[in-house]
């Protein structure tokens, strides 16, 4: 049996308390992002209604959740929505 201190397991509890920081910064990242997506979709006021404005589907394309789509990709149907879904999600 392998010989274990408190440093060895205070290093493993820092290091998994740190990847637990990790992935809870990135979820909560992400779902800030969503509900800020599904807000500017629902505006009642036609007006102020994100892909409703000026620009149009550009806005609803610029908006930082699909930061990482490529729309070519999307449109020649290149890119599957499951990959999309699982790349925006880690």
């Amino acid at each position: 049996m392998p010989y274990i201190t408190c440093i060895h397991i205070a290093v493993v509890a820092y290091v998994s308390l740190c990847i637990l920081c990790i992935i809870v910064y990135y979820c909560v990242y992400y779902v800030s992002l969503y509900r800020d997506l599904i807000r500017k979709l629902l505006v009642q006021d036609r007006t102020r209604r994100l892909g409703n404005m000026k620009n149009g589907s550009a806005d609803v394309k610029g908006h930082k959740w699909f930061k990482e789509v490529n729309w070519d990709d999307v449109y020649q149907r290149k890119l599957k929505v499951t990959e999309m879904l699982f790349n925006n999600l880690l």
